[in-house]
């Protein structure tokens, strides 16, 4: 399942990151019955990736992005990663 998590900028740098992910994640897996995630984020985002990582996720690829001017990091929690070889998207 691919996910998708922020914290209001007011909020970050407080220690609150790995429990909102860990939360978030909890939610899902209960709500939705998976046991796999994948995320993007920012590449210059070193601060999520970091919580990321710290939740389990581990960073899989690199993408550039046209519509947000940007590379992102992809990353991935259980399980193998399904990718989606028409699109390079990841599916679950």
């Amino acid at each position: 399942m691919e996910i998708g998590l922020g914290l209001l900028p007011g909020r970050t740098r407080r220690g609150l990151g790995l429990s909102f992910v860990e939360s978030g994640v909890a939610f899902a897996a209960e709500r939705f019955e998976v046991t796999s995630f994948t995320l993007a984020v920012a590449a210059f985002n070193q601060t999520a990736i970091s919580v990321y990582c710290r939740a389990g996720f581990d960073v899989v690829d690199q993408y550039s992005h046209e519509t947000n001017c940007g590379t992102f990091v992809r990353a991935h929690l259980g399980g193998q990663p399904a990718i989606n070889a028409d699109s390079a998207m990841f599916t679950g």
